[in-house]
């Protein structure tokens, strides 16, 4: 069976390819390996979930095929829910961040928190079959283990 990733990012369908190596007959592909890839599906959602869900509709119709996606939104202890960065981790006032600039901007939000943070991406899977038929996780076990976001940022 033919899975298509919904994405276009060769690392994160390599990673899902190794997650998915124990199941047989299984073939996972990425929108790179269509014959029209699709644009980026424009992610509109206010959460991981939903963004997960609008990609994989997206694919799934433009591809046929049923289509897994996946999405990220990055959760800090200590912030409330307004504050939280959540599926707007890269955008600050608008602007799409580099990862340069990422790192200074919780960097910087780490100092003003007593020198660092305790973070984690909460992440959502959707498949979308053919069918119509949605399949959808966004509970503790896809997310990240909790891990450190610092003032002074390891120089590597």
């Amino acid at each position: 069976m033919h899975l298509l990733y919904g994405t276009h990012n060769p690392a994160k369908l390599d990673l899902m390819k190794r997650w998915l190596a124990p199941l047989e007959g299984l073939v996972l592909i990425g929108l790179q390996n269509l014959d029209n890839p699709p644009a980026d599906a424009e992610e509109t959602g206010e959460t991981p979930l939903e963004n997960a869900r609008i990609k994989a509709v997206a694919y799934q119709r433009h591809s046929g095929l049923v289509t897994l996606a996946a999405d990220s939104a990055l959760y800090i202890n200590g912030l409330s829910e307004k504050e939280q960065p959540s599926v707007h981790a890269r955008r600050v006032l608008g602007k799409r961040m580099n990862d340069a600039e990422m790192m200074a901007h919780y960097a910087e939000m780490a100092k003003k928190l007593g020198g660092r943070m305790t973070a984690q991406y909460r992440n959502a899977l959707c498949i979308a079959f053919p069918d119509g038929r949605l399949m959808e996780c966004f509970d503790d076990s896809v997310a990240s283990d909790a891990f450190l976001i610092v003032d002074t940022p390891h120089p590597k």
